[in-house]
This record gives structure tokens, sequence and C-alpha cells, in this order.
């Protein structure tokens, strides 16, 4: 078995998460019945780890196409399933055309090579960082231009906030433009 994996300081790398689910798997088929695992880390502190504090790992791509599956079940991909009444449901084609779009974008690179972000991911992550620090939709746009030009050239990162936002929408997550007064007065 190799350890090369280890060594991959990038621990979204396919090869880093493979590697780990190998070793777990190697463990299990050697030493059957067992509910410790010992440490690969020679230097550790604790020799074993029980199995069940092992946690599955987490994509967030996969946590991604959950949520667009959510939005559009119609389009599910379990193909398996069965229902009593195989009545196909009916699509209309902008729906379909919206789920093609965030689909496209949960499966697309940020930039070619780029294995931890899609668009989709890297749209979401920004957003959230803007709601959770409070940004305004200026200062948004500002570092979005600036992350842009960070990015290899074909980078596919949106321009702007009004181009994030049409992405969002389209998963149901947008907002509603409220009027406040300019003296911060609550609207009831």
């Amino acid at each position: 078995m190799s350890r090369r994996w280890i060594q991959n300081s990038n621990r979204c790398a396919d090869e880093y998460l493979d590697g780990i689910e190998d070793f777990i798997e190697f463990a299990r088929r050697h030493n059957p019945g067992a509910t410790r695992i010992r440490c690969p880390y020679h230097a550790s502190s604790s020799n074993a780890t029980r199995i069940d504090n092992v946690e599955p790992i987490v994509d967030p791509n996969d946590q991604v196409m959950d949520i667009i599956q959510d939005a559009f079940p119609f389009a599910s991909t379990n193909i398996n399933h069965e229902r009593e009444d195989d009545v196909p449901t009916p699509i209309d084609s902008a729906g379909f055309e919206q789920y093609e779009k965030l689909l496209k974008n949960a499966n697309q690179e940020l930039y070619p090579g780029c294995e931890s972000f899609s668009v989709l991911t890297a749209i979401v992550e920004l957003m959230h960082g803007k709601i959770k620090y409070r940004m305004s939709n200026l200062c948004f746009d500002y570092f979005l231009g600036v992350f842009k030009r960070m990015l290899a050239t074909d980078n596919c990162l949106p321009k702007d906030h009004k181009h994030a936002q049409k992405v969002l929408n389209g998963l149901g997550l947008g907002y509603e433009k409220i009027h406040a007064c300019k003296n911060n007065c609550m609207l009831f």
C-alpha cells in the first residue's frame, strides 16, 4: 500500500481523500472485528483511534449537488427509484433549463485544474462571507474583481454581485430588497 498520499498538502485532492478511504479499508480488512485503528503517523500522541470516531469525508461539491436536487426534485438522478404510480411528472422547459445551468455551474471547475471549488461552490462561499461580514454590494464587487484578477485568466468567477446573485436565484436563494429609512428607522 503506497503512502504517497500522506505527503499531499492539498487535503481536498482526490488522491488524498482516496488514500484515507483506502487506509481505513486496509485497516479494517487486516484487523476484522477491531474497534480501533492504529494511527499511521508514528509520532502521534495517541496510538489508536476508535473506529466509531472516524467520520465520513464531506465534499462541499456533494452538498451543493444535494441542494440542487432538493430545489429540482423532478430531475433526480436516482433511476432505481420506483413509485406505485409511475406517472411522469411534467417538467416545464424553463425549470429544466434553470436546472441545467445549475448543474453546469456545480460541475464546472472554477478554473482549469481547480479541484477544490466549482463555480457554484465558490459563489456560495463568497456570498456566505458577504452576508456574514455585512459587506456592501460595492465592497463585494471590489473583492470579487480582485479575486477574479488573481485567478487564472480563464476562470469562471462572476464579475460582480449582480451576476453571482443571478446564479443563486436559480437555487431559490434570492432576496427581496426592502426600502428602509436613511436614518435606520425600522419598518413594521
